[in-house]
């Protein structure tokens, strides 16, 4: 996986985006939304310590669409670590809303990705803005005047404005007289690839549940079943267990 720095205006680290990468040097092959977030879900739960990755109180952006949205992976995070990224594609049902909804009565900050500014995708987006935090608007592919135009708008509704793919110092100095709020750009910060264990892809989805069983403090016997599924699931368990703050000590052992 990878991670990418989100800057303020005053150029300080506000959060960072966590991105799925299957080697060293990029993207090989990109599967599904659903198995790429569950890849980034899994390894910055289990296979890294959170603070390291991010910091004591750092923010982690993960991109998610209709059929992360939907599938219940996401109660497996902290509502104040994690950002719920929208990716501009989602398709925006019913359920999906009702699902957005929930996740923000429940605390967590939702952020809209890739916004083009344009008429089509303000539309689309129309019935979400009062419960999301962060728009992040591509100012490469959104028209100029565009931008001009919505960003006042957006800021009356007190959305934060995210300016992504910046890559030039004009570029940053330009949107921060704007007015946005946040930055995010090869110019600023070029994606961090991190080398980690990797996952069968069987496993990823049975550790997102057994995690969301052991959040939700589940039967020991329920527990128990989970792990005898994949032999090393219990080594996995123990780094999740150990990343998580509200667990005081080290934890030796899941028996």
């Amino acid at each position: 996986m990878a991670k990418q720095k989100i800057l303020n205006t005053s150029g300080q680290t506000y959060a960072y985006e966590l991105l799925f990468r299957d080697h060293a040097h990029g993207i090989k092959e990109f599967p599904s939304h659903m198995k790429a977030t569950a890849h980034v879900i899994i390894n910055t739960l289990t296979n890294l310590s959170l603070n390291e990755l991010i910091g004591k109180e750092g923010i982690g952006f993960i991109n998610i669409d209709e059929n992360v949205l939907t599938s219940d992976v996401l109660d497996v995070l902290d509502k104040d670590r994690f950002v719920l990224e929208i990716l501009e594609t989602t398709d925006l049902t019913e359920k999906v809303i009702h699902k957005i909804k929930q996740y923000h009565t429940r605390g967590f900050t939702i952020a809209i990705d890739d916004f083009d500014c344009s008429a089509e995708m303000i539309k689309k987006f129309s019935p979400l803005f009062k419960y999301v935090d962060i728009v992040k608007i591509d100012v490469l592919l959104a028209e100029p005047e565009n931008i001009l135009h919505v960003v006042p708008k957006l800021k009356q509704m007190g959305l934060k404005l995210l300016a992504e793919k910046i890559e030039t110092k004009e570029a940053y100095q330009e949107y921060i007289k704007i007015g946005f709020d946040l930055f995010q750009g090869y110019f600023l910060h070029k994606p961090e690839v991190l080398e980690i264990d990797r996952y069968k892809e069987s496993t990823k989805i049975v550790i997102l549940h057994l995690i969301k069983i052991i959040r939700e403090d589940g039967e020991t016997s329920a527990i128990e079943s989970y792990i005898k599924k994949q032999p090393d699931l219990a080594f996995k368990l123990l780094k999740f267990l150990n990343n998580q703050s509200k667990i005081h000590g080290e934890v030796e052992s899941v028996t």
